[in-house]
């Protein structure tokens, strides 16, 4: 099965009231998160992307996490259930630019700091 992700301009983020300058692919990749909230207590999660772009992402945690935070993510390529060898995986790490109460979690913006291909 093809999987054809939805990929935003931004163009049409501009008539969102949004400024982003980054092309922006919202799939529900799995992502393994990990760093130290905002209690300074270290965590690791799993979770999906909610919006991914080439300077960064933004997921839901249910750990509050302050801006500047450092996280390490391991993000997975695929939607599919089952995990294979051979999907495109990303070793990332990212600083933490937004975090915003959303429902019972945590909405966390994250730029990009470094990345590498598995």
């Amino acid at each position: 099965m093809q999987i054809q992700p939805s990929i935003e301009s931004a163009a049409s983020a501009q008539n969102k009231m949004e400024r982003r300058s980054k092309l922006r692919i919202y799939e529900p990749f799995p992502v393994a998160v990990g760093g130290v909230d905002a209690r300074g207590v270290p965590f690791r999660a799993h979770t999906v992307v909610d919006n991914l772009s080439a300077s960064g992402l933004y997921v839901r945690l249910v750990k509050s996490l302050e801006p500047g935070a450092e996280l390490a993510f391991i993000i997975r390529f695929s939607t599919n259930q089952r995990a294979e060898k051979r999907e495109l995986r990303v070793k990332a790490r990212g600083v933490v630019v937004r975090a915003e109460m959303s429902g019972s979690e945590y909405g966390v913006g994250v730029r990009f700091t470094e990345h590498n291909f598995l």
